[in-house]
Protein backbone atom coordinates (compact mmCIF):
# COMPACT_ATOMS: atom_id res chain seq x y z
CA UNK A 1 0.00 0.00 0.00
CA UNK A 2 2.91 2.32 0.75
CA UNK A 3 4.26 1.85 -2.77
CA UNK A 4 0.87 2.74 -4.30
CA UNK A 5 0.71 5.77 -2.03
CA UNK A 6 4.12 6.93 -3.17
CA UNK A 7 3.13 6.41 -6.82
CA UNK A 8 -0.03 8.42 -6.26
CA UNK A 9 2.07 11.16 -4.73
CA UNK A 10 4.44 11.18 -7.66
CA UNK A 11 1.53 11.32 -10.12
CA UNK A 12 0.12 14.18 -8.12
CA UNK A 13 3.31 16.10 -8.80
CA UNK A 14 2.41 16.31 -12.46
CA UNK A 15 4.98 16.93 -15.15
CA UNK A 16 6.70 19.84 -13.37
CA UNK A 17 6.97 17.86 -10.15
CA UNK A 18 8.53 14.94 -11.96
CA UNK A 19 11.06 17.19 -13.64
CA UNK A 20 11.85 18.74 -10.25
CA UNK A 21 12.37 15.25 -8.85
CA UNK A 22 14.70 14.47 -11.70
CA UNK A 23 16.85 17.55 -11.27
CA UNK A 24 16.93 18.00 -7.52
CA UNK A 25 16.09 14.82 -5.68
CA UNK A 26 18.09 12.47 -7.85
CA UNK A 27 21.13 14.73 -7.66
CA UNK A 28 21.28 14.07 -3.91
CA UNK A 29 21.92 10.42 -4.65
CA UNK A 30 25.60 10.22 -5.40
CA UNK A 31 25.67 7.76 -8.29
CA UNK A 32 25.05 4.06 -8.04
CA UNK A 33 21.93 1.98 -8.44
CA UNK A 34 19.67 4.21 -6.37
CA UNK A 35 20.36 7.24 -8.56
CA UNK A 36 19.75 5.26 -11.77
CA UNK A 37 16.44 3.94 -10.45
CA UNK A 38 15.45 7.43 -9.40
CA UNK A 39 16.21 8.84 -12.85
CA UNK A 40 14.29 6.02 -14.52
CA UNK A 41 11.25 6.61 -12.31
CA UNK A 42 11.40 10.36 -12.87
CA UNK A 43 11.56 9.90 -16.63
CA UNK A 44 8.64 7.49 -16.54
CA UNK A 45 6.62 9.97 -14.52
CA UNK A 46 7.31 12.72 -17.05
CA UNK A 47 5.99 10.53 -19.84
CA UNK A 48 3.06 9.26 -17.80
CA UNK A 49 2.11 12.76 -16.73
CA UNK A 50 2.17 13.93 -20.30
CA UNK A 51 -0.03 11.03 -21.35
CA UNK A 52 -2.62 11.86 -18.71
CA UNK A 53 -2.52 15.46 -19.80
CA UNK A 54 -2.74 14.58 -23.48
CA UNK A 55 0.67 16.07 -24.10
CA UNK A 56 2.04 13.34 -26.37
CA UNK A 57 0.36 10.74 -28.59
CA UNK A 58 0.77 7.07 -27.86
CA UNK A 59 1.05 4.40 -30.45
CA UNK A 60 0.55 1.68 -27.94
CA UNK A 61 -2.92 2.77 -26.82
CA UNK A 62 -5.84 1.75 -29.09
CA UNK A 63 -7.83 4.73 -30.31
CA UNK A 64 -11.54 4.51 -31.03
CA UNK A 65 -12.59 5.13 -34.64
CA UNK A 66 -15.74 7.25 -34.84
CA UNK A 67 -18.08 7.13 -37.83
CA UNK A 68 -20.83 9.73 -38.23
CA UNK A 69 -24.12 8.52 -39.67
CA UNK A 70 -27.01 10.48 -41.18
CA UNK A 71 -30.45 9.16 -42.12
CA UNK A 72 -32.89 9.93 -44.91
CA UNK A 73 -35.72 9.41 -42.45
CA UNK A 74 -36.31 10.99 -39.01
CA UNK A 75 -35.19 9.15 -35.91
CA UNK A 76 -38.74 8.35 -34.76
CA UNK A 77 -39.67 6.29 -37.84
CA UNK A 78 -39.83 2.50 -37.93
CA UNK A 79 -37.09 2.32 -40.55
CA UNK A 80 -34.53 4.24 -38.52
CA UNK A 81 -35.49 2.66 -35.20
CA UNK A 82 -35.02 -0.77 -36.75
CA UNK A 83 -31.69 0.22 -38.26
CA UNK A 84 -30.66 1.49 -34.83
CA UNK A 85 -31.43 -1.83 -33.13
CA UNK A 86 -30.30 -4.16 -35.91
CA UNK A 87 -27.21 -2.38 -37.23
CA UNK A 88 -25.96 0.61 -35.23
CA UNK A 89 -26.38 -0.88 -31.75
CA UNK A 90 -24.99 -4.30 -32.69
CA UNK A 91 -22.00 -2.76 -34.41
CA UNK A 92 -21.19 -0.52 -31.47
CA UNK A 93 -21.55 -3.35 -28.95
CA UNK A 94 -19.42 -5.82 -30.86
CA UNK A 95 -16.72 -3.29 -31.68
CA UNK A 96 -16.10 -2.94 -27.92
CA UNK A 97 -15.01 0.67 -28.23
CA UNK A 98 -12.69 0.16 -31.20
CA UNK A 99 -15.33 1.64 -33.48
CA UNK A 100 -18.29 3.87 -32.65
CA UNK A 101 -21.13 4.86 -35.01
CA UNK A 102 -22.73 8.16 -34.01
CA UNK A 103 -26.16 9.18 -35.30
CA UNK A 104 -25.99 12.84 -36.33
CA UNK A 105 -29.51 13.45 -37.59
CA UNK A 106 -32.02 12.98 -40.36
CA UNK A 107 -33.49 15.10 -43.15
CA UNK A 108 -33.96 17.95 -40.71
CA UNK A 109 -30.20 18.64 -40.84
CA UNK A 110 -29.47 17.57 -44.43
CA UNK A 111 -31.84 17.11 -47.36
CA UNK A 112 -32.29 13.56 -48.64
CA UNK A 113 -31.01 14.46 -52.10
CA UNK A 114 -27.75 15.82 -50.67
CA UNK A 115 -26.81 12.99 -48.32
CA UNK A 116 -25.12 10.68 -50.83
CA UNK A 117 -23.12 13.63 -52.17
CA UNK A 118 -21.96 14.36 -48.63
CA UNK A 119 -20.84 10.74 -48.24
CA UNK A 120 -18.92 10.80 -51.51
CA UNK A 121 -17.23 14.07 -50.53
CA UNK A 122 -16.34 12.75 -47.07
CA UNK A 123 -18.42 15.34 -45.22
CA UNK A 124 -20.30 12.47 -43.58
CA UNK A 125 -19.06 8.90 -43.13
CA UNK A 126 -22.24 6.84 -43.50
CA UNK A 127 -25.74 7.41 -44.82
CA UNK A 128 -28.86 5.34 -44.31
CA UNK A 129 -30.53 6.31 -47.56
CA UNK A 130 -32.75 5.24 -50.44
CA UNK A 131 -30.96 4.71 -53.72
CA UNK A 132 -33.80 6.46 -55.52
CA UNK A 133 -32.62 9.73 -54.01
CA UNK A 134 -29.20 9.73 -55.65
CA UNK A 135 -29.49 8.12 -59.08
CA UNK A 136 -28.34 11.43 -60.56
CA UNK A 137 -25.06 11.03 -58.64
CA UNK A 138 -24.55 7.28 -59.12
CA UNK A 139 -26.17 6.31 -62.44
CA UNK A 140 -27.93 2.97 -62.08
CA UNK A 141 -27.98 3.01 -58.28
CA UNK A 142 -31.72 2.34 -58.07
CA UNK A 143 -32.36 0.07 -61.07
CA UNK A 144 -32.82 -2.85 -58.68
CA UNK A 145 -36.20 -1.50 -57.55
CA UNK A 146 -37.96 -3.46 -60.33
CA UNK A 147 -37.29 -7.24 -60.22
CA UNK A 148 -38.28 -9.75 -57.55
CA UNK A 149 -35.13 -10.67 -55.71
CA UNK A 150 -33.62 -11.27 -52.28
CA UNK A 151 -30.45 -9.92 -50.71
CA UNK A 152 -28.98 -13.43 -50.83
CA UNK A 153 -29.24 -13.29 -54.63
CA UNK A 154 -27.18 -10.11 -54.65
CA UNK A 155 -24.21 -11.98 -53.25
CA UNK A 156 -24.67 -14.97 -55.55
CA UNK A 157 -25.35 -13.37 -58.93
CA UNK A 158 -22.91 -10.45 -58.72
CA UNK A 159 -25.43 -7.65 -58.17
CA UNK A 160 -23.58 -6.34 -55.13
CA UNK A 161 -20.26 -6.37 -56.98
CA UNK A 162 -21.69 -4.26 -59.78
CA UNK A 163 -23.35 -1.92 -57.28
CA UNK A 164 -20.00 -1.43 -55.55
CA UNK A 165 -18.33 -0.76 -58.88
CA UNK A 166 -20.88 1.93 -59.77
CA UNK A 167 -20.72 3.57 -56.32
CA UNK A 168 -16.94 3.39 -56.15
CA UNK A 169 -16.69 5.65 -59.18
CA UNK A 170 -18.21 8.39 -57.01
CA UNK A 171 -16.09 7.81 -53.92
CA UNK A 172 -18.76 5.72 -52.16
CA UNK A 173 -18.58 2.21 -50.73
CA UNK A 174 -21.87 0.34 -51.06
CA UNK A 175 -22.27 -1.46 -47.72
CA UNK A 176 -25.53 -3.20 -48.57
CA UNK A 177 -29.26 -3.33 -49.15
CA UNK A 178 -32.14 -3.72 -46.68
CA UNK A 179 -34.56 -6.03 -48.51
CA UNK A 180 -38.23 -6.92 -48.23
CA UNK A 181 -39.68 -10.42 -47.90
CA UNK A 182 -39.59 -12.30 -51.20
CA UNK A 183 -42.45 -11.37 -53.56
CA UNK A 184 -43.26 -8.35 -51.38
CA UNK A 185 -43.17 -4.79 -52.67
CA UNK A 186 -42.58 -1.47 -50.93
CA UNK A 187 -44.66 1.41 -52.28
CA UNK A 188 -48.38 1.83 -51.72
CA UNK A 189 -50.65 4.43 -53.31
CA UNK A 190 -52.75 6.30 -50.75
CA UNK A 191 -55.46 8.79 -51.63
CA UNK A 192 -57.99 11.14 -50.05
CA UNK A 193 -60.81 9.52 -52.07
CA UNK A 194 -61.34 5.79 -52.73
CA UNK A 195 -59.80 4.48 -55.96
CA UNK A 196 -61.39 1.12 -56.82
CA UNK A 197 -60.00 0.25 -60.25
CA UNK A 198 -57.60 1.37 -62.94
CA UNK A 199 -60.11 3.80 -64.45
CA UNK A 200 -60.21 5.78 -61.20
CA UNK A 201 -56.52 6.67 -61.63
CA UNK A 202 -57.10 8.86 -64.67
CA UNK A 203 -56.15 12.51 -64.13
CA UNK A 204 -55.68 12.08 -60.38
CA UNK A 205 -52.71 14.03 -58.96
CA UNK A 206 -50.07 12.23 -56.90
CA UNK A 207 -47.19 13.59 -54.86
CA UNK A 208 -44.10 11.49 -55.50
CA UNK A 209 -40.32 11.53 -55.70
CA UNK A 210 -38.73 11.78 -59.19
CA UNK A 211 -38.67 8.01 -59.93
CA UNK A 212 -42.49 8.01 -59.68
CA UNK A 213 -43.02 10.43 -62.56
CA UNK A 214 -42.99 7.94 -65.49
CA UNK A 215 -45.02 5.43 -63.49
CA UNK A 216 -47.88 7.76 -62.65
CA UNK A 217 -47.93 9.01 -66.22
CA UNK A 218 -48.31 5.39 -67.37
CA UNK A 219 -51.30 5.07 -65.05
CA UNK A 220 -52.89 8.09 -66.69
CA UNK A 221 -52.38 10.14 -63.52
CA UNK A 222 -50.57 13.44 -62.94
CA UNK A 223 -47.31 13.19 -60.95
CA UNK A 224 -46.26 16.10 -58.74
CA UNK A 225 -42.61 15.91 -57.68
CA UNK A 226 -42.60 16.72 -53.98
CA UNK A 227 -40.04 16.44 -51.15
CA UNK A 228 -41.01 13.47 -48.98
CA UNK A 229 -41.55 15.57 -45.81
CA UNK A 230 -44.16 17.58 -47.75
CA UNK A 231 -46.25 14.63 -48.98
CA UNK A 232 -48.72 15.10 -46.13
CA UNK A 233 -49.23 18.84 -46.54
CA UNK A 234 -49.52 18.54 -50.33
CA UNK A 235 -52.53 16.27 -49.97
CA UNK A 236 -53.89 18.18 -46.99
CA UNK A 237 -53.93 21.41 -49.03
CA UNK A 238 -55.61 19.70 -51.96
CA UNK A 239 -52.64 20.19 -54.28
CA UNK A 240 -52.53 16.41 -54.73
CA UNK A 241 -55.18 13.70 -54.48
CA UNK A 242 -52.75 11.22 -52.98
CA UNK A 243 -49.15 10.05 -52.79
CA UNK A 244 -46.95 6.98 -52.71
CA UNK A 245 -45.04 5.80 -49.65
CA UNK A 246 -43.71 2.89 -47.67
CA UNK A 247 -46.22 1.23 -45.38
CA UNK A 248 -44.35 2.26 -42.24
CA UNK A 249 -44.51 5.93 -43.25
CA UNK A 250 -48.28 5.69 -43.68
CA UNK A 251 -48.70 5.21 -39.93
CA UNK A 252 -45.61 6.92 -38.46
CA UNK A 253 -46.31 10.15 -40.38
CA UNK A 254 -50.09 9.97 -39.89
CA UNK A 255 -50.88 10.01 -43.62
CA UNK A 256 -54.14 8.21 -42.87
CA UNK A 257 -55.44 11.57 -41.63
CA UNK A 258 -55.37 13.06 -45.14
CA UNK A 259 -55.14 10.01 -47.41
CA UNK A 260 -57.01 7.18 -45.68
CA UNK A 261 -57.64 5.01 -48.76
CA UNK A 262 -54.80 2.67 -49.70
CA UNK A 263 -54.65 0.53 -52.84
CA UNK A 264 -53.62 -2.85 -51.44
CA UNK A 265 -51.36 -3.78 -54.34
CA UNK A 266 -47.83 -2.52 -53.61
CA UNK A 267 -45.14 -2.23 -56.25
CA UNK A 268 -41.36 -1.61 -56.41
CA UNK A 269 -38.59 -3.03 -54.30
CA UNK A 270 -37.36 -1.15 -51.29
CA UNK A 271 -34.26 0.84 -52.23
CA UNK A 272 -33.13 1.30 -48.62
CA UNK A 273 -29.35 1.08 -48.50
CA UNK A 274 -26.35 1.82 -46.33
CA UNK A 275 -23.50 3.65 -48.04
CA UNK A 276 -20.13 4.80 -46.73
CA UNK A 277 -17.32 7.09 -47.82
CA UNK A 278 -14.92 4.92 -49.81
CA UNK A 279 -11.73 6.44 -48.39
CA UNK A 280 -13.04 5.97 -44.86
CA UNK A 281 -13.91 2.35 -45.64
CA UNK A 282 -10.47 1.69 -47.13
CA UNK A 283 -8.82 3.23 -44.06
CA UNK A 284 -10.43 0.77 -41.66
CA UNK A 285 -8.45 -2.22 -40.39
CA UNK A 286 -9.55 -5.56 -41.83
CA UNK A 287 -11.11 -6.76 -38.58
CA UNK A 288 -13.47 -3.77 -38.49
CA UNK A 289 -14.35 -4.16 -42.16
CA UNK A 290 -15.26 -7.77 -41.42
CA UNK A 291 -17.33 -6.70 -38.42
CA UNK A 292 -19.33 -4.20 -40.49
CA UNK A 293 -19.83 -6.81 -43.23
CA UNK A 294 -20.97 -9.45 -40.73
CA UNK A 295 -23.49 -7.09 -39.08
CA UNK A 296 -24.75 -6.01 -42.50
CA UNK A 297 -25.34 -9.63 -43.57
CA UNK A 298 -27.21 -10.30 -40.33
CA UNK A 299 -29.35 -7.22 -40.87
CA UNK A 300 -30.12 -8.25 -44.45
CA UNK A 301 -31.23 -11.64 -43.16
CA UNK A 302 -33.42 -10.19 -40.38
CA UNK A 303 -34.95 -7.20 -42.18
CA UNK A 304 -37.57 -9.03 -44.31
CA UNK A 305 -39.28 -10.67 -41.32
CA UNK A 306 -39.20 -7.43 -39.35
CA UNK A 307 -40.77 -5.57 -42.26
CA UNK A 308 -43.45 -8.25 -42.61
CA UNK A 309 -44.33 -7.76 -38.94
CA UNK A 310 -44.71 -4.01 -39.23
CA UNK A 311 -46.75 -4.33 -42.42
CA UNK A 312 -49.13 -6.75 -40.73
CA UNK A 313 -49.37 -4.44 -37.72
CA UNK A 314 -50.15 -1.41 -39.89
CA UNK A 315 -52.95 -3.27 -41.63
CA UNK A 316 -54.27 -4.44 -38.27
CA UNK A 317 -54.31 -0.85 -36.98
CA UNK A 318 -55.75 0.62 -40.17
CA UNK A 319 -59.47 0.43 -39.30
CA UNK A 320 -58.97 2.08 -35.92
CA UNK A 321 -57.13 4.92 -37.66
CA UNK A 322 -59.93 5.42 -40.13
CA UNK A 323 -57.87 3.93 -42.97
CA UNK A 324 -59.08 1.42 -45.52
CA UNK A 325 -57.08 -0.97 -47.70
CA UNK A 326 -58.81 -1.52 -51.04
CA UNK A 327 -58.41 -4.66 -53.16
CA UNK A 328 -58.63 -4.47 -56.93
CA UNK A 329 -59.36 -7.23 -59.41
CA UNK A 330 -56.48 -9.58 -60.21
CA UNK A 331 -56.30 -8.10 -63.69
CA UNK A 332 -56.06 -4.51 -62.46
CA UNK A 333 -53.56 -5.48 -59.76
CA UNK A 334 -51.31 -7.05 -62.41
CA UNK A 335 -51.75 -3.91 -64.51
CA UNK A 336 -50.13 -1.82 -61.75
CA UNK A 337 -47.10 -4.14 -61.63
CA UNK A 338 -46.73 -4.25 -65.42
CA UNK A 339 -47.02 -0.49 -65.79
CA UNK A 340 -44.43 0.06 -63.09
CA UNK A 341 -41.87 -2.31 -64.63
CA UNK A 342 -42.40 -0.97 -68.16
CA UNK A 343 -42.27 2.70 -67.17
CA UNK A 344 -39.29 2.27 -64.84
CA UNK A 345 -37.02 0.29 -67.17
CA UNK A 346 -37.79 2.68 -70.04
CA UNK A 347 -37.03 5.69 -67.89
CA UNK A 348 -33.83 4.16 -66.55
CA UNK A 349 -32.55 3.61 -70.06
CA UNK A 350 -33.22 7.28 -70.76
CA UNK A 351 -31.51 8.40 -67.54
CA UNK A 352 -28.61 5.96 -67.28
CA UNK A 353 -28.14 4.54 -70.75
CA UNK A 354 -28.84 1.08 -72.09
CA UNK A 355 -25.38 -0.25 -71.11
CA UNK A 356 -26.02 0.00 -67.37
CA UNK A 357 -29.62 -1.21 -67.56
CA UNK A 358 -28.73 -4.13 -69.83
CA UNK A 359 -25.86 -5.12 -67.51
CA UNK A 360 -28.32 -5.38 -64.61
CA UNK A 361 -30.82 -7.27 -66.75
CA UNK A 362 -28.10 -9.72 -67.78
CA UNK A 363 -27.12 -10.29 -64.15
CA UNK A 364 -30.76 -10.94 -63.23
CA UNK A 365 -31.70 -12.92 -66.34
CA UNK A 366 -34.36 -10.36 -67.32
CA UNK A 367 -35.24 -10.09 -71.02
Amino acid sequence: MANFGMLGGFLGLGVNGAIHLNKKTCNKMKGGTKMKKCLSLASALVILGMLFMGGVPTQGLAKSIELNLISYTPKNTWNYQTLESQWVKKLNERAKGKLVVNFRGGPEIMGVFDQAKAVGAGAIDIAFSAAGFYGNLVPGADVFRVPDMTAAQWHQDGTIDYMRELHGQKGIYFVGWLPLPKDTKYFYIASRIPLRNRNDMKDKRFACSPPGVPFFKKLGAVPIVTPVPEFYSTVERGVADGNWMGIDTFISSSHYQVAPYVIDHPFANSTLVIIMNLKKWNSLPENLKKLITDVQLETEANWPALHAQVEAEVKRQAPSKGAQFIKWSAEDAKWIQDMYAEATYTDYERLYGSEIVNKFKKIWGVK
